[in-house]
């Protein structure tokens, strides 16, 4: 028998399940799921005046599934292909507590596949697969801001650099702030950190990893 899970008051769930109508589904496998929830959910706002950017604003646009939240300061991006569901576009902002809860509920299945109904109130996840658990939570009856117009349209310089290089580098120049140029995915990364507006003498230089070079452990 199905293990039904809920955010509290039964009659409640119950309405907003009566009320809407499910006409958004689609699969995501557990570990996409889990990547996008932990990802993004240290870039949740938490914040009464917006409300809205205290979780997750999942859409789909031209066959792609995206996942984006931001507390105006920084923003996440998760997207995933559609998988072959024949999905209308659509954009709903998911709470920051149901994700949350979805972590925990799903986050010990491995190798299933989650099904997303998307609904007018609320958003279901399910799976339909042993173990077999599904829960309800409302959705937020907001707007979220448009995020499209803030992320860059061009990626004109892609560099590919070790993790664990770039985060000693921050610690190695130190200043509050850093500027970072990219010219080209084949030449150094430069780093310049500022004071007071003003850059100072010192820079850190990363190489990038190119096809010939395997990254290296950084102990």
């Amino acid at each position: 028998m199905a293990e039904k899970v809920t955010n509290g008051n039964e009659k409640l769930v119950k309405e907003y399940i009566e009320k809407c109508v499910y006409d958004r589904e689609f699969r995501i496998a557990t570990h996409n799921l889990k990547e996008a929830f932990r990802g993004l959910l240290p870039c949740c706002l938490k914040d009464e005046e917006q409300p809205h950017l205290n979780g997750i604003c999942i859409s789909q646009k031209h066959g792609i599934i995206r996942f984006v939240a931001t507390d105006k300061k920084r923003m996440g991006v998760f997207r995933i292909q559609n998988n072959g569901d024949d999905l209308e576009d659509f954009e709903a902002i998911i709470p920051a507590e149901a994700c949350k809860l979805a972590l925990k509920i799903f986050g010990g299945i491995k190798n299933k596949e989650i099904l997303i109904t998307v609904g007018i109130n609320a958003i279901t996840f399910a799976c339909d697969k042993e173990p077999f658990v599904e829960f309800t939570y409302e959705l937020m009856k907001l707007n979220y801001i448009d995020w499209e117009n803030v992320y860059p349209q061009e990626k004109k310089a892609i560099a590919c650099v070790n993790s664990s290089y770039v985060e000693k580098a921050f610690k190695a120049i130190g200043g509050k702030q850093t500027n970072i140029h990219i010219t080209d995915e084949s030449q150094p990364i430069v780093l310049r950190p500022i004071e007071k507006d003003i850059e100072k003498n010192i820079e850190f230089l990363i190489m990038p990893i190119t096809t010939l070079d395997e990254p290296e452990e950084v102990k």
